[in-house]
């Protein structure tokens, strides 16, 4: 049986996968913390559901793409999501395939 901290990460991945912002922030604390290397564009910290919010315009303003999460990781107060994502930079149209990420929440 998958325990509740796996499946609040599972259907913000669903969400994600249908466009669904709102799903998305139902599923966040409302003090959430985004963090993201400074190295990618929508790279910094975000805090709270406007932060989310922000972090998720900078992101889709700078990349079209789709994550496939192939597994999830019960680590007991953490959640490991390892999984790929395929899309285009929207500046260049360069096309990108990143697999074996890890997103830990």
């Amino acid at each position: 049986m998958s325990r509740p901290n796996v499946e609040v990460v599972r259907r913000i991945y669903e969400a994600i996968s249908r466009r669904d912002m709102g799903g998305v922030l139902e599923q966040m604390a409302p003090d959430i913390e985004i963090l993201q290397s400074e190295e990618v564009p929508w790279g910094g910290s975000y805090r709270g559901h406007e932060g989310a919010g922000a972090f998720t315009a900078k992101l889709v303003g700078a990349v079209t793409s789709a994550v496939t999460v192939e597994r999830f990781v019960d680590a007991g107060s953490s959640v490991v999501a390892i999984g790929r994502t395929r899309g285009t930079v929207n500046a260049t149209g360069a096309v990108f395939d990143a697999s074996g990420g890890r997103a830990t929440y």
